[in-house]
This record gives C-alpha cells, sequence and structure tokens, in this order.
C-alpha cells in the first residue's frame, strides 16, 4: 500500500480552503447586492423623509429589508412583485418613477386577489428584475417591453352587450 505523507497533503487542503471562502465570499456578495434590497432601502429612505412625527418616522425605520409575496392559491400563484414594487397600495406614491409607483387600478382589484402577473404577465416566483419581468430562456409570457398597463384583453373597461 502506498501511502503519502500527511504533510504532502497540506498544499491542497490550503488550496481548497482558499477556494471555499473565496466562493462563500462572492455568493454573499451576491446575495447582500441584489436589485430589490436597494430598492427597499430607497423606499424606506422616502418613507423616512416623508415622516412627520416621531411614531411615522419609527414605524418607517422599523421597515424589514426582506422578499415580500403574495400567495394566491385560488389562482395557483405566487407573485414577489411587492419586493421591489412596494408603493402599488399607496396613492401618495403617484406619480414616482418605478419601481416606487402607485398602481392606479388598486382598488378595482387588489393585489391579495389577483397578484400582479395575472394582468402584467412576468415570472412572479423571481427575485431578480431581468428574472421577474420574464426576460429568460423558457419563459413564453415576459412584461411587454415598457408596459404600463395590464397586458392582452384580461383587464380594461367592461364590453357590454358581448
Amino acid at each position: 500500500m502506498n501511502e503519502e505523507k500527511p504533510s504532502t497533503l497540506y498544499p491542497a487542503f490550503i488550496f481548497l480552503g482558499i477556494v471555499v471562502s473565496v466562493l462563500t465570499a462572492a455568493a454573499y456578495y451576491r446575495d447582500e447586492f441584489r436589485d430589490w434590497k436597494d430598492y427597499q432601502r430607497q423606499f424606506i429612505r422616502e418613507e423616512l423623509r416623508r415622516a412627520s412625527t416621531p411614531q411615522q418616522r419609527q414605524l418607517a425605520a422599523s421597515i424589514p429589508v426582506q422578499i415580500r409575496q403574495i400567495v394566491l392559491p385560488d389562482l395557483r400563484r405566487v407573485d414577489r412583485c411587492t419586493t421591489c414594487h412596494l408603493a402599488v397600495e399607496d396613492p401618495t406614491y403617484g406619480g414616482f418613477p418605478q419601481p416606487l409607483a402607485y398602481h392606479p387600478l388598486h382598488e378595482q382589484h387588489p393585489f391579495d386577489k389577483f397578484g400582479c402577473t395575472v394582468c402584467h404577465r412576468g415570472q412572479g416566483h423571481a427575485t431578480t428584475t431581468v428574472d421577474a419581468h420574464g426576460n429568460v430562456p423558457h419563459w413564453d409570457q415576459p412584461v411587454p417591453r415598457g408596459l404600463r398597463q395590464p397586458s392582452g384583453s384580461r383587464v380594461g373597461p367592461r364590453r357590454t352587450g358581448l
């Protein structure tokens, strides 16, 4: 039996340790600097700027930076769109640029009942901008370019006589 001395394996273990450390640091960096975290921090800063009382300021400061999702079992959907689009239900954000814009049709179809992708398409499970908007291989329902209104004829003015 040909056994190597343990001391000859030390360089290999050191090299593997360095590789694992670099991969762990890269994974941490990639997770820590996601677009959705920047959007949520931007929303929190805006809420802090708007706060006029200490209670409002405390409430704004306590907003967690986390994945948000709408679970719609009857529609067999899970939408994480509100992870980035945090102000869709707040009319005071009307006129703000995306992703901090108010959704003007919120009252007609609340997100907790319909979600987002029913009308706007995209990939509801995704947590990156490119993936969420459906611009990925093998996803046949991307958000149309420049979409500000619901897609297709699924939503819109009610037609009579049909």
